[in-house]
């Protein structure tokens, strides 16, 4: 399951706004796909703010990857806000993202 709210939404880059759960796993779904493979990943928070009923993520993230022919890296930052639910589980409710694209 995705962890996120049911009326989450996701701003990728160059894209349009993906608002709900079922929206967002189609989103991920199709940008993960093959023929792209990613070959490392890393991900770390670098600061917070703590908000009445949750989180606020500064991110940074990492990632080399490759598709036939071709391959490089992105990294860029992102802002995360996590709600706590009243099963007092945290999701993400809303999430951007900016990229710094380079072969």
């Amino acid at each position: 399951t995705l962890a996120c709210t049911e009326d989450g939404a996701y701003f990728p880059f160059a894209d349009t706004l993906k608002r709900g759960r079922e929206n967002l796993l189609k989103h991920f779904k199709g940008y993960y796909a093959p023929p792209a493979t990613i070959d490392s990943i890393k991900t770390w928070t670098y600061d917070y703010d703590v908000v009445e009923d949750g989180y606020i993520l500064y991110r940074k993230f990492y990632v080399d990857w490759t598709v036939p022919g071709y391959s490089g890296n992105t990294q860029g930052a992102g802002i995360s806000y996590r709600r706590r639910l009243p099963d007092h589980t945290i999701r993400i409710h809303r999430q951007l993202g900016t990229h710094i694209h380079q072969e």
